[in-house]
């Protein structure tokens, strides 16, 4: 049961976290959702969570000849893993991010890249005198 309760807790860290990134970059994303308090505590939140998921994970790797997984832990895995799926489809099909351009993605390239520097123009006159 210990590998079910990993694989539910990493599945819910990481959809967590889309959630928050679609969300905070989504359009017209309200002011606190773009605050550093929900960012860090997402991601703090997102980080332990897998964390801890991955301990338990490795805990029933230690623990294998002690665990059971009989039927109702395949049921379980076969319900995180449609459920995972599902919420995934959910997070895709949420408004995109807004592709913002900055004043400077327009300008022309800068109008001394092609010609002499002028310190060897410097130098080159100082030698023929």
């Amino acid at each position: 049961m210990e590998a079910i309760y990993g694989l539910a807790l990493m599945s819910a860290s990481i959809l967590l976290l889309a959630v928050a990134a679609k969300y905070r970059n989504g359009p017209n994303a309200l002011e606190w959702m773009k605050s550093g308090v929900v960012l860090q505590s997402v991601l703090f939140t997102t980080v332990a969570g897998f964390i801890f998921a991955i301990s338990m994970l490795i805990q029933f790797v230690f623990n294998i000849k002690s665990e059971s997984f009989g039927t109702t832990e395949a049921a379980l895995l076969g319900l995180i893993v449609i459920v995972t799926w599902i919420c995934w489809r959910a997070i895709k099909k949420m408004p995109a991010p807004i592709a913002v351009t900055g004043t400077a993605d327009n300008l022309p390239p800068p109008a001394n890249t092609d010609g002499p520097t002028l310190g060897v123009a410097r130098k080159g006159a100082r030698k023929a005198a």
